[in-house]
């Protein structure tokens, strides 16, 4: 396993590369997982090149609004953020780079 030091505050994997000219609007995007360090452990939150509504929770094509863990009353959603381990972050890190999926900042 790699060390924990050698793994970044934050990183980028790339899950899906999309079709030029069609990676914002066109039916093929990028999506990407985001890794950032918080409190010793790593939050992963989900991200897509597409000009839609996306969920950044549980990487979904979804509007806050048709979700049902959105409080409209609090304007704000009441899903909690993924979090993981600092060694499965490891992991995924170690992983992007050997094939090659790990995103540049």
């Amino acid at each position: 396993m790699m060390p924990r030091t050698a793994v970044p505050e934050r990183f980028r994997v790339l899950n899906h590369v999309g079709t030029p000219g069609k990676h914002r609007n066109g039916g093929s995007y990028d999506t990407w997982t985001t890794f950032a360090r918080a409190a010793g452990s790593y939050e992963v939150r989900y991200r897509t090149s597409a000009d839609f509504e996306y969920c950044s929770v549980c990487g979904v094509f979804q509007s806050c609004n048709t979700c049902g863990c959105y409080d409209r009353d609090g304007v704000q959603c009441t899903l909690r953020p993924i979090i993981i381990s600092a060694e499965e972050a490891a992991a995924h890190y170690a992983h992007a780079v050997s094939h090659g999926v790990l995103m540049a900042d």
